[in-house]
């Protein structure tokens, strides 16, 4: 029985891979990448990443080569660790084929990690697992995700790991309580956006538990203790926010809501199971006739009811309007909850089909099984992918991204929807991202477009008087050299943080100045001054790091004990 485990295992994870190449070799052989929305601006921290690997740096802090030579702290309040692939594989191939790499990586890892959640939940039910990792990645709107908004996308990969967790501490075996921690973590580590959202359900589900079940305070400690844990794992990330962000008068993204999607479009939608704002198929079924499969299931009822709600809290059913001046405005865009209906109807859904086959099939048989499900979901993917792949499969005139010419009014967004190949990729940079151009500047500049645009044109002002200055750029460095016939004040369109150090001829400048827009402000005597602008965390990043990373090992160590 071990022997039989292990090698359907070891077959599953083989058939994850092939499934996972299979998805991308049309478009790598296609050799385009459509980007619209946030994907430029992802595509951009990947390149500051693997230009700093280039130099030998591992760690970046700020925007330095890209974003318009800002010092912007995209790295700071985003975070950036599973971009590393992304870079990793940029420093081999080309960059069209690291992209596409980099998705198979986390359509791979979410696979693996969705069908051992299934398996803890299903007590290993090969099929329904296998059959929960394919649902659960093929949803539409995970799809849609890959394509544009690359920081929630990586966090979807690790919702089931997440709220596999919180069903081992509310219901399950207490011993596995640290996995809500390592998934909130990993969460942590893609897309703090998520992170709320994800606290929000986990909130949902608790008080329905205490409405629904007896109170357990052992569970509910134990449930803090996943909290503290999860504090500590992701130690690096909250450290940067406690010294330079929270009452640093930075800005983050909007708060309100800006897209609802209309809930009968999500129904004709997912019927014609495209990428986008729906279901698909297979979930909008399962929302459908859900009830029924799970009639004689208690548990199966509360999970199909939290699906149900969270799909329908995705669209304008709910009267969002009346929430976007609340907290409930940071969800921006109520379609986010979509990741956490399609988890619970993926559930759901697994079971349903999983029901299907004979529980008896011999390993020879269940191996044909598994291998035509793993096959039938590239068809799947082919399928709701098909605009995407004919997008990518021929040279587009009208959306090929052309290199940007020099313009005295500044620089130009880039525009809705590019298409780019491995020799027009780098002209993104020479472009504004469509969204986040401005994300994480100083809140005086951020309410104040004239501001934004004179340090994305990087204007810089001596006396008051516009002037424009080259700088050079190396990992989290800028760098001016300016000749000044008398005593000036120089404003420098690099973007000011708690930590940014400031260099003027080697003498370090002591608090020094922000301009009211935010950047660097300096009184320079005359002659030549050579200005070196730089982020320097301070010793409690570094510290952290250390503490974050012996607690990894050391809950590593004792995952292998215990298993």
């Amino acid at each position: 029985m071990k022997k039989e485990k292990q090698y359907i295992n070891i077959f599953i994870i083989f058939l994850f891979i092939l499934v996972s190449l299979l998805m991308i070799i049309p478009l790598v052989r296609n050799g385009r990448i459509n980007a619209y929305s946030d994907w430029t601006f992802h595509s951009a921290r990947v390149q500051q990443i693997y230009l700093n690997l280039q130099r030998g740096n591992l760690l970046t802090f700020i925007a330095t080569d890209v974003s318009q030579h800002t010092g912007v702290g995209t790295f700071l309040f985003y975070p950036y660790l599973f971009l590393y692939p992304w870079a990793i594989f940029k420093l081999v191939v080309s960059p069209v084929t690291a992209f596409y790499l980099w998705y198979a990586s986390i359509t791979l890892l979410t696979l693996i990690i969705s069908y051992y959640s299934m398996m803890r939940f299903s007590k290993e039910n090969y099929v329904q697992s296998l059959i929960f990792a394919f649902v659960y990645m093929l949803v539409p709107y995970r799809l849609y995700l890959g394509q544009v908004v690359l920081g929630e996308f990586i966090a979807a990969t690790f919702l089931p790991l997440v709220f596999l967790g919180l069903y081992e501490i509310l219901w399950g075996d207490l011993k596995k309580w640290y996995l809500l921690s390592i998934g909130m973590s990993l969460l942590v580590y893609s897309h703090i956006l998520s992170v709320y959202l994800s606290c929000q359900v986990i909130a949902l589900i608790f008080a329905g538990y205490l409405i629904l079940s007896k109170i357990s305070i052992k569970r509910i400690k134990v449930l803090l203790y996943s909290a503290i844990l999860t504090i500590f794992l992701s130690l690096p990330v909250v450290v940067l926010f406690i010294t330079d962000f929270i009452g640093k008068g930075i800005a983050t993204t909007f708060t309100g809501i800006a897209i609802e999607p209309e809930f009968n479009s999500v129904i004709v939608d997912s019927f014609r199971n495209w990428n986008g704002f729906n279901i698909g198929l297979i979930l909008m079924v399962t929302f459908i006739i859900g009830g029924v499969i799970v009639r004689k299931n208690k548990q199966l009822k509360y999970i199909y009811v939290l699906g149900v709600l969270l799909t329908i809290a995705a669209t304008s059913v709910v009267p969002w309007y009346m929430f976007s001046n609340t907290i409930l405005g940071k969800v921006q865009l109520t379609n986010r909850y979509f990741s956490f209906g399609d988890l619970f109807l993926a559930v759901i859904a697994s079971y349903g089909l999983s029901r299907l086959f004979d529980k008896k099939l011999d390993i020879v048989r269940k191996s044909i099984l598994m291998f035509l499900i793993s096959i039938g979901s590239v068809f799947i993917f082919y399928a709701s992918s098909t605009w995407v792949l004919q997008e990518t499969h021929t040279y587009n005139k009208e959306l090929y991204l052309l290199l940007q010419p020099k313009k005295k009014n500044g620089v130009p967004k880039i525009p809705d929807r590019v298409q780019l190949d491995n020799n027009n990729y780098n002209y993104q940079f020479e472009y504004r991202s469509l969204t986040g151009s401005s994300d994480y500047y100083p809140i005086k500049a951020y309410d104040n477009q004239s501001k934004v645009d004179s340090i994305l044109n990087q204007e810089t002002y001596i006396n008051g008087k516009r002037r424009k200055l080259i700088g050079r750029y190396n990992t989290n460095t800028i760098k001016y050299r300016i000749s000044l016939k008398s005593k000036s004040r120089v404003d420098l369109p690099v973007i000011k943080y708690n930590h940014t150090e400031v260099y003027v001829n080697n003498n370090l400048i002591k608090n020094s100045r922000i301009s009211d827009r935010g950047t660097i402000d300096l009184t320079l005597d005359k002659g030549m001054n050579n200005i070196n602008i730089k982020y320097q965390p301070n010793f409690s990043f570094y510290t952290c790091v250390i503490i974050s990373a012996i607690i990894w090992l050391l809950l590593f160590i004792y995952i292998v004990k215990v298993w």
